[in-house]
């Protein structure tokens, strides 16, 4: 499952979704789920986009401190954690995802890839102000 907002420079998508995620997780009738953001113009570098992704799948394997592995490793885990049928479900948000386009373009592929899989247990949430983001692939 995936959503991508797009809408000018602080225009309220952010807010919108920070919202509804909110709304969601008081709602009893909901499943819990985690979230991880990441952010095009702060996670513009292999580095630190690996310590934010291996920081979240770290704990969602109660493991306190995040392994410092590349690409290769980071997505086997992210395979394992995200197809996982007793792990929480999990939302990965985009911010700035036309940067993403720029200089992650493995992980957006990556991303739509597990996305096909029948056994994924996120989704994938893209906020943007660039209307033509998808032309960027």
């Amino acid at each position: 499952t995936s959503l991508t907002l797009v809408g000018p420079p602080c225009s309220g998508k952010s807010l919108l979704l920070r919202l509804t995620l909110n709304d969601l997780k008081n709602d009893p009738k909901a499943s819990n789920f985690q979230t991880i953001t990441l952010n095009g113009m702060i996670h513009s570098d292999p580095s630190t986009l690996f310590y934010a992704l291996n920081t979240v799948l770290a704990s969602s394997n109660n493991d306190p401190n995040p392994p410092n592995m590349g690409w290769n490793k980071s997505f086997e885990l992210l395979n394992v954690i995200l197809q996982h049928s007793t792990s929480q479900p999990l939302i990965i948000i985009l911010e700035n995802l036309h940067l993403f386009t720029q200089h992650s373009k493995t992980l957006l592929y990556h991303l739509t890839d597990l996305l096909q899989s029948p056994n994924h247990r996120f989704s994938l949430v893209g906020l943007t102000s660039v209307l033509s983001y998808f032309e960027l692939f």
